[in-house]
């Protein structure tokens, strides 16, 4: 917050230095503020307008000529979410009650056209963007009680006396399916049975069903064309030490298709 306001500032920034035997070298640095104004509706909707102010400079050798510049850009954007949640009260083993967690959110992103012709080619280039992006997040948090045999409080006289219960909580399933629809594609001069401004549907699942067990996949499925374009699925098993061993399997379309095993 900035001076107690309800006003949040964040700051991203960077230095870098390039060198290669041959081609383009040399210093870029970057500064991203962002100024952002959440707003609550009551309990249930909060939006959230951003606007940033982007500044890159580069100093660029070693190319057909020397490229010395700059590029300031301004960006905006506007979050909308909510959450809704149930608790269920399970009494499964150690589990006393399980909490699911529903949130769905919009955001759009508004960045303008900000190619140079003088930029060295180790200059990060920041896309045009106006586009819309949804989500919907599912989480599942466990109450779990924890294991008391055979621990003892002390009392206050030295007497031993039953420890009270204590509980954990564990977040052991996270479920993220997010799309962007890209106004600049459906306005774009392509014919219209050429444009694509659905993105493929993102989908994040991570499974935690025990502490020394978790599995998390990653995929995305083409609308467009109907098919799978990424499947990612990491198998991880762990003990009480920190030793693990994750066994992965990648698949990229026309492009991967590997099996891996990590130890550690």
């Amino acid at each position: 917050p900035i001076f107690g306001s309800p006003v949040n500032f964040q700051l991203a920034s960077s230095y870098q230095y390039v060198y290669r035997a041959e081609g383009e070298k040399g210093h870029w640095v970057d500064a991203y503020p962002v100024f952002s104004l959440p707003y609550n509706f009551g309990d249930y909707l909060q939006v959230t307008p951003l606007v940033g102010f982007r500044g890159t400079a580069w100093e660029g050798r070693g190319g057909p000529v020397d490229k010395d510049g700059d590029r300031e850009i301004y960006t905006l954007g506007l979050n909308a979410s909510t959450e809704v949640h149930r608790v269920f009260n399970t009494r499964l083993g150690s589990v006393d009650k399980i909490q699911h967690t529903v949130r769905p959110e919009v955001t759009y992103s508004y960045v303008p056209n900000a190619k140079k012709d003088n930029m060295p080619d180790f200059v990060a280039a920041v896309p045009e963007t106006n586009a819309v992006t949804y989500s919907l997040t599912n989480t599942m948090i466990a109450k779990v009680k924890e294991d008391m045999k055979d621990k003892k409080a002390v009392g206050p006289e030295g007497l031993r006396a039953p420890a009270a219960e204590k509980y954990s909580y564990v977040e052991f399933l996270r479920f993220v399916v997010s799309q962007t629809y890209d106004i600049k594609e459906q306005r774009s001069s392509k014919p219209e049975a050429e444009r694509r401004p659905f993105s493929p549907v993102m989908m994040d699942l991570i499974l935690t069903p025990h502490q020394y067990v978790s599995y998390r996949g990653q995929y995305s499925f083409d609308i467009n064309d109907g098919e799978w374009k990424k499947m990612d699925h990491d198998l991880t098993l762990k003990d009480w030490r920190g030793d693990s061993a994750t066994l992965s399997y990648r698949y990229t379309q026309d492009a991967l298709q590997e099996i891996d095993l990590y130890l550690k």
